[in-house]
C-alpha cells in the first residue's frame, strides 16, 4: 500500500479498503511503503518464501512496477491491484474498476483471470521489469518532469490529476532535441530513424493517463509494440500527440509502429528513460524485450 499515492490521498483509499475488508471477515497482512522502492524490497521479502499466496498492490502505475520488481518468482503469486494513481494505465486493457470497493469486490471474489507477460529493460547493470510500458526521449522525459511537479500535485488535489501530462508535454516539446536512433528487432531487422522524438516500448496499449500509443498491444501475447514518433518538427508533435488519445495518431507520417520480442536501441546523445513512468536515469543504450514467463492477474470482465 503506498499512502502517498495520487498527492498524499492513498491513506484516504485505505481507509475505504480496510473497513471492507472487516466487513468481509478476509485474513490479510498490509505493509505501508515509506520510501522510494521500498515496494521492491517489501514483495522480496514476502514472496522469497516460496509460498504461493494473492498479492495486492494499492498504489499508482508506478507502485505496480515496484512490486513486480520485487516478486522472487512469478508463478508463486496471484496479482491483485487497486488502482489509487494518476494516471492508472494497467487497469485500462485489463478492464479493471476502478473505484476501490469494486476493485476490492473484483479481488475478494474473482470471476476473470488473465496470464499477463511483462517486458523487461536492461540498461547498463540494470535490468528490470515493466507491466505498461517503457520509453525513451520525450515520453520519457514526460515522466521524469511529472515525478517532481508541483504541478501534477494541484491538479491531483482538483482531481483532474490526467491533465498532468498534457501540460508537462507540451513544455518538454520546447526543451527536446530529437536523436538518430538505431533499432535492432529480434536479432535479424535493423531500423534508422532520423530525428526521432520518442519510442514507446508498449506492453499495454496506454500510457501517459490514456494515451494509446499502440492500439494492438496486448499483455497476454508474448511481444511488445513500439511506437516511434520520428521526422517531425516540434511544432507539428501536438496533432499526433492529441490523436494518440483515441489511438489515430498511427495515419499521420513519421509515427510508425512495429512489434517484435526483442529490441536493442541506441542514440549517440543520452535521453531520457522510463520504466512504467519512473525515471530509469539518461541512456543510451537499452536492451528490451518480452519476458517468456507470465503473471497470473485477476482482472475485470
Amino acid at each position: 500500500m503506498n499512502p502517498k499515492a495520487r498527492s498524499n490521498r492513498g491513506m484516504r483509499i485505505w481507509d475505504i479498503i480496510e473497513k471492507e475488508l472487516k466487513k468481509e471477515e478476509v485474513s490479510y497482512e498490509v505493509y505501508f511503503t515509506e520510501y522510494p522502492h521500498h515496494a521492491t524490497d517489501l514483495a522480496r521479502v514476502v514472496t522469497e518464501g516460496g509460498d504461493y499466496l494473492t498479492l495486492v498492490a494499492i498504489g499508482g502505475d508506478g507502485t505496480v512496477n515496484e512490486v513486480l520488481n520485487g516478486v522472487v518468482r512469478l508463478e508463486q503469486i496471484t496479482f491483485g491491484y487497486i488502482p489509487a494513481g494518476s494516471s492508472n494505465d494497467f487497469i485500462r486493457d485489463l478492464h479493471l474498476p476502478v473505484k476501490p470497493e469494486q476493485a476490492l469486490h473484483n479481488i475478494l471474489h474473482p470471476k476473470y483471470y488473465k496470464n499477463i507477460h511483462l517486458g523487461q529493460i536492461t540498461c547498463g547493470d540494470t535490468i528490470r521489469r515493466f507491466a505498461v510500458s517503457s520509453g525513451i526521449g520525450f515520453d520519457a522525459a514526460i515522466c521524469h518532469e511529472a515525478l517532481k511537479s508541483r504541478f501534477k500535485n494541484f491538479l491531483n488535489k482538483l482531481k483532474l490529476g490526467k491533465l498532468t501530462y498534457m501540460g508537462i508535454a507540451f513544455h518538454q516539446i520546447v526543451l527536446c532535441k530529437p536523436e538518430l536512433m538505431t533499432l535492432h528487432i529480434d536479432g535479424c531487422k535493423t531500423f534508422q530513424f532520423p530525428r526521432t522524438l520518442f519510442l514507446a516500448a508498449m506492453n499495454c496499449s496506454y500510457e501517459g493517463g490514456g494515451f494509446r500509443f499502440c492500439p494492438k498491444a496486448n499483455p497476454e501475447r508474448e511481444a511488445l509494440d513500439f511506437c516511434i514518433v520520428h521526422g517531425l518538427s516540434k511544432w507539428k508533435v501536438p496533432i499526433p500527440l492529441l490523436a494518440a488519445k483515441k489511438g489515430h495518431h498511427t495515419r499521420f507520417k513519421g509515427v510508425d509502429t512495429l512489434r517484435c520480442r526483442k529490441a536493442r536501441i541506441h542514440v549517440d546523445t543520452p535521453l531520457a528513460v522510463h520504466i512504467d513512468g519512473e525515471s530509469c536515469g539518461f541512456q543510451t543504450d537499452l536492451d528490451i524485450e518480452c519476458s517468456k514467463e507470465t503473471l497470473r492477474i485477476i482482472a475485470g470482465c
